[in-house]
Order: structure tokens, then sequence, then C-alpha cells
């Protein structure tokens, strides 16, 4: 895959998949025989009711061979020039061969003549790695419990205005002594809230993500606060009520920096009457600037985004693919998918 869109000259995004993914396969040798392909079905009978099948379900069983004249076992089958055969495999060891399949070989004056071949000990993940490794042996393509989501070119395009906004919003990050991150978290395509790096000048704790996130949750708070509530007390009431006074104040000062500072107009900002019955973050697409530490890439988890998208790696402290792949642990509760650009 190219890094750049040659149409627009926009950056692409690539999975970050789970590391057997990227793995070199592991073989694992087995003993195999070749037979006259006439006798191939009733031969299979012997040895299709071991464990093979069921420990090595990715694996076929035999395959088509052509005997050439200069083959030296040319003469247990045929005393024509060409024939059919076939290879099946017995299992690791020699001694897998079943004592029916043995005789039955005796009975047709087989000789046993013994290979040795490589096969994969799992199956491959990719349809890729599929055509490549067939070509040592067939196989039966097993369709992955996690399949590996092909970008469109408009989700491409898309993908990376928002990336290139979050780089924006690291850059005015930067302008103000903190590290040049940014985050822009969308929901059905919209903007929702954007969070800049303030760690060295707010909160050290207050990474974009976390802002971001931060911000997020504002919008929906405020959202609901128009939402009858019930209270046992006039004090709670009171209360409720100043929260949501603030929560107003605070997203509406957060709508009017987003649309000043980045020119951002008001029909690329998510309404507030579709945020009403929002919970967290679900379904909502964080765009980053950079790959997240691992304290941001749980908030998201917490938060349940569903997908996230950044542009430079953190080689010293990033989670979602440089030292680790948060979002690949099957332990958590919540995965969302992870997007890096696919620059050098």
């Amino acid at each position: 895959m190219s890094n750049k869109d040659e149409n627009d000259g926009s950056v692409l995004y690539e999975e970050v998949l789970p590391d057997p993914f990227y793995d070199d396969p592991e073989f694992m040798k087995f003993y195999s025989l070749k037979l006259p392909m006439k006798l191939a079905n009733e031969f299979s009978r012997f040895v299709n009711n071991d464990q093979f099948t069921k420990r090595f379900p990715h694996i076929k069983r035999m395959r088509k061979v052509v005997i050439k004249e200069n083959d030296l076992e040319l003469k247990n089958f045929s005393s024509s020039s060409e024939d059919s055969r076939v290879e099946i495999l017995i299992g690791e060891t020699q001694e897998c061969l079943p004592v029916e399949a043995d005789n039955y070989l005796k009975e047709n004056h087989i000789d046993k003549i013994w290979n040795v071949i490589e096969v994969p000990k799992n199956p491959p993940l990719t349809r890729e790695k599929f055509s490549q490794i067939s070509k040592i042996w067939p196989l039966s393509f097993l369709k992955p419990r996690f399949t590996p989501e092909v970008l469109s070119d408009q989700v491409q395009h898309e993908s990376d205005k928002f990336v290139k906004l979050a780089c924006k919003v690291g850059e005015f990050a930067l302008s103000i002594g903190n590290p040049p991150r940014g985050c822009v978290i969308t929901l059905k395509g919209k903007i929702v809230a954007i969070g800049e790096d303030n760690r060295n000048s707010d909160y050290p704790w207050m990474h974009s993500v976390m802002k971001a996130i931060d911000n997020f949750s504002k919008r929906v708070c405020s959202s609901s606060s128009s939402m009858p509530k019930m209270t046992n007390s006039l004090d709670s009431k009171i209360q409720d009520e100043n929260q949501g006074s603030k929560n107003n104040e605070d997203h509406k000062d957060h709508l009017i920096e987003i649309q000043s500072k980045y020119s951002i107009s008001e029909d690329q900002i998510l309404s507030d009457s579709e945020l009403k019955d929002q919970y967290l973050c679900t379904n909502g697409i964080a765009y980053l600037s950079h790959e997240p530490c691992i304290s941001c890439s749980m908030a998201l988890v917490h938060s349940r985004i569903s997908k996230v998208f950044y542009m430079y790696k953190d080689k010293e402290r990033g989670f979602l693919g440089s030292n680790h792949k948060l979002h690949c642990v099957s332990e958590l509760n919540h995965h969302y998918r992870v997007f890096r650009a696919n620059i050098d």
C-alpha cells in the first residue's frame, strides 16, 4: 500500500492487528506416503478416523502429484511413463500409520517410501498468507474470529481530514508550551469534542485524549440537563440545577472555541439534540495526532470509543501498536479498532 492517495494527496491508514496476523507461520513436520490415485479413497478410510483432522482442520489430508519418468517410485505403481498418484499426510511420526492402513498397502504391494513435509501448525489468518502457504501444501481457509477491516476510499479520505485536524490542534497546544498533541472525537461523521494537550499548562494528566473525552462528557451532560430528574430534597435539586448550568456554560465555551480557533463551521459540529440519549462515547471515533499512552488508551476503552485513528507512532510510550496493543487484550470488556497512518 502506498503512503498517500495519488489522487488527492491524503494519507492512507491501515489497521493495527493482533500479533498473530504479522507473525511468520510456525511449521511442523509430517510424514507422508504416496500411492496410486485409484487406491486413495479406500486407503483414506483407514486414516480419516484419527485425530489429525480434529487437531489440524486447516490442513488438507492429501494432494495430487504426477509421476515423472525419472521418479524412483514409479516402479511401485505403473510401468507407463507417466501416471497419477496422491500424497497423503500420515502424522507426526511413522507410527501414526494405522495397522489396517499398513496391511492395505502390503495387500496391494505398495512399498512404504516416507517423505517429510513441512506444513503450518496454525491456520493462516489472511487470504494473502493463505495463498502463499497453500503453494507448499493445500490448505482450507478458516475464517478467523477477528476479520481485518478494509477501509473504503471515502472513509480513508474522511479519516485523514479529521486526523489532520487533530494535528492542527496539536500545533496550538505546542504554541502554549505543551506537547504537540491533539484529539478530535466525532459521532455520525460530525465533530462532538476537541482536546488539546494541556499537561504543562493545566494538569499533568490532561493529555489531549483526556481533554477531548472530558469535553465530550460535558456536551452530553449539557444536552441531557434539560430532562427532568427525580430528587428527594431541595438542596439536591439546587445542586443539580447549578451543575447543569455550569455544564451548559462549559459546553458553549467549547463550541465557540472549536469554531473560532480552528475555523470549523456550525454544520460540521453535531447538534445538541443528537446527543440527548448518548451514553459515554459509544459509537464515537477518536482521531489523534499521536499514538496514545496507556492511560489514554484505557480511557478510550472506558469511554466506549469504537475506532481510533492516529498519525504518528510513539515508540517510547505508545500503547496502540508501538509497545503494546491494548485494544487486542481479550480480557477487556470493550474493544475498539485501531488504524494508523501508513507513513515511514
